[in-house]
């Protein structure tokens, strides 16, 4: 979960009014396999269309105040608009502007994170299936898929510990195909 120490050095509360995720990528895995330093204080939930791949905005309002000298930390969770059992994981890459009733404009350094409402295990362990010739995930797709995902990590500028354990692990059942 993305989350953004917001530190305001000034005497007068700030209020932050949007955030907007700017996305350079969104990438489904595409293996068919059967079925901070400060408290986080506030949550806000980022739903991503799932049609789009390219380059694309997601806005979100915001109401959050942060008073004057402090340090308080926001997050945001991301994931794709809808969700259904069996879904595959989403690779998203993006930058988060936000902006404060002032005008003040903050842009937070680009991400790169891995995304699944059922979890990467399921993902995995239907590759593994692959490498004991079980199983419909085809093993070209796993190779390939490993291949794609340790050339994002490679790329990102800063990727999700979760997305680096998921490349690591793919990669090595991978080898084993």
């Amino acid at each position: 979960m993305p989350s953004v120490t917001l530190r305001n050095t000034s005497g007068d509360p700030v209020l932050v009014t949007d955030a907007g995720f700017q996305f350079s990528s969104a990438e489904e895995l595409t293996c068919t396999s059967g079925a901070g330093g400060a408290q986080l204080r506030a949550q806000y939930n980022i739903k991503v269309p799932i049609q789009h791949s390219k380059s694309f905005t997601v806005k979100r309002k915001m109401k959050y105040t942060v008073p004057p000298h402090r340090q308080e930390r926001v997050a945001f969770s991301v994931d794709p608009e809808y969700e259904w059992e069996g879904q595959l994981p989403y690779i998203y890459t993006f930058t988060v502007v936000l902006h404060a009733d002032n005008e003040v404009r903050l842009d937070v350094p680009e991400s790169t994170v891995i995304i699944t409402p059922d979890g990467l295990k399921a993902y995995l362990e239907n590759a593994r299936t692959a490498t004991e010739g079980s199983g419909i995930t085809d093993p070209g797709c796993i190779r390939k898929e490993a291949k794609a995902v340790q050339k994002v990590v490679a790329e990102a500028k800063r990727p999700s510990p979760e997305l680096r354990e998921f490349s690591a692990e793919l990669t090595r059942i991978a080898q084993r195909l």
